[in-house]
């Protein structure tokens, strides 16, 4: 979820496991994302290997793993 804060009303009830991404964090995946994207600017997209991608993907913290530990917060239920 992308939400303004990680407490939730305890009435709140999830079905599944629940993480949360708060603005602060938003906005540096954003930033991380533009940066991502920008480095490709100067390539040939055609000649941009699968290799190329995935060193990318790691340099700029943007692996499936890097964004779950990085911009994702456990949410706090409040009594």
């Amino acid at each position: 979820m992308v939400i303004p804060t990680k407490k939730v009303n305890s009435n709140a009830v999830f079905n599944e496991s629940v993480r949360i991404m708060c603005k602060g964090k938003r906005n540096q995946l954003k930033s991380k994302f533009r940066s991502f994207i920008l480095g490709f600017q100067t390539k040939d997209l055609k000649s941009i290997s699968e290799d190329f991608i995935k060193k990318s993907l790691d340099q700029h913290e943007l692996t499936t793993d890097n964004i779950i530990s990085n911009y994702f917060e456990d949410h706090f239920q409040m009594k």
